[in-house]
């Protein structure tokens, strides 16, 4: 046990390490305030006394962090007045800081709920037995190929309809010549042209997200959901959850200029970071358990409870997870080379095309896993708790 927390420990103190060597120059201090205050947070949580404090006194707590708000917004808008006394570095930090204490502070009582019903979910677990040995990441691939093939006609029904419709999103999305045409023609729509890309944009992702959301449910009940029954509270789910993770794994982007100052050629440039991505994507990978979760309305949708899955069969999970993604990454950095080397509409229409089949099995396959993995976590902790 002593060795399983000073690994922990010796993962934390590297990943605090990480993010302030890659930070911007000049701001080292202020993120290292920010990480204190968030270990800090974590740390408070697992304070018995504390939680009861917080679950005792919700409304004082509550006011607590809306008076929090309040005066981080006043600060910040101070700080934007050229007559204000005060240092507009130190007003925007102090600001910054006092409006994300003021949303931790009210949550603080759904983190502290959320975090006893997850004590809960790891106290039944132990009466699970491991699985890992009879988990064979390649034997599942395998079989979920076979399904698919299997299923085709059912694939084509529940997730072709919402590929297609995507498609035609995506050729209006690249018809760049008519919408730089369009900008140059009348120059003042140049906002509203912006604004139809965004919009263009977020529907690509929503008629995504509702194919998988549909496939999951296909692949959990092997029954074919309408295609009027549109998941939205599901794809709420969903979106929100991808702005978040988004949100936090573009903090890798901060190593991107050290790379750019380390590596000359473009060809060493796209090959490294596409590994980077590759690893990070499979290292965050069990977070995206939660989807199936969600998707398939769980009673429980939290995090802890979702990747019972992931901690049934161990770290197995991440080949599986990097067999299904190697595809894609190996392709996208292929096709980028070739780009390079062979230009053309015909060169990009087909780099294009292979790309975005590749795109297409991998979230078909990857939804696939991540589903089964969910349900075999699900079905052992029903089974613990019977």
């Amino acid at each position: 046990m002593g060795k399983k927390y000073a690994l922990r420990a010796v993962i934390l103190v590297g990943c605090v390490l990480a993010v302030l060597a890659f930070a911007p120059r000049g701001l080292w201090a202020e993120t290292g305030a920010f990480i204190a205050l968030g270990i800090l947070f974590v740390g408070a949580l697992y304070v018995t006394a504390f939680r009861r404090f917080v679950l005792g006194h919700r409304r004082a707590v509550n006011a607590v962090g809306i008076g929090m708000l309040v005066v981080g917004i006043a600060v910040f808008s101070d700080a934007l007045s050229p007559s204000s006394p005060l240092d507009p570095n130190i007003s925007t930090i102090a600001a910054a800081v006092l409006v994300l204490f003021g949303i931790l502070v009210i949550t603080l009582p759904f983190s502290v709920r959320r975090l006893e019903a997850d004590t809960a979910v790891l106290k039944a677990e132990k009466t699970v037995p491991h699985v890992a040995g009879g988990f064979h990441p390649v034997s599942e691939i395998k079989d979920i190929l076979a399904e698919l093939i299997r299923d085709r006609r059912s694939l084509a029904r529940v997730v072709g309809p919402w590929l297609l419709l995507g498609s035609l999103l995506l050729f209006v999305l690249f018809d760049t010549d008519r919408w730089k045409g369009l900008v140059q023609r009348h120059k003042e729509l140049a906002g509203l042209v912006a604004l139809g890309l965004l919009a263009l944009i977020l529907a690509e992702i929503v008629v995504l997200f509702v194919a998988m959301i549909q496939w999951t449910r296909f692949t959990a009940t092997k029954q074919e959901p309408r295609l009027t029954a549109f998941p939205g509270k599901a794809l709420w789910g969903w979106f929100w959850r991808w702005i978040v993770y988004g949100a936090v794994s573009s903090s890798i982007e901060r190593v991107h200029p050290w790379l750019k100052a380390h590596l000359a050629a473009p060809s060493q440039m796209d090959g490294v970071w596409g590994l980077i991505g590759f690893l990070v994507l499979v290292l965050i990978s069990p977070f995206a358990l939660v989807l199936p979760a969600v998707a398939l309305n769980a009673a429980d949708k939290g995090l802890v409870r979702s990747m019972g899955g992931f901690r049934l069969v161990g770290r197995k999970y991440y080949l599986g997870a990097a067999l299904i993604l190697a595809p894609y990454a190996v392709g996208s950095w292929a096709l980028g080379l070739l780009s390079v080397q062979f230009k053309g509409p015909v060169v990009d229409a087909a780099s294009l095309g292979t790309l975005g089949l590749l795109a297409v099995s991998t979230m078909v396959v990857g939804t696939t896993y991540l589903t089964r993995i969910y349900l075999r976590g699900a079905a052992a902790m029903a089974g613990a708790t019977e």
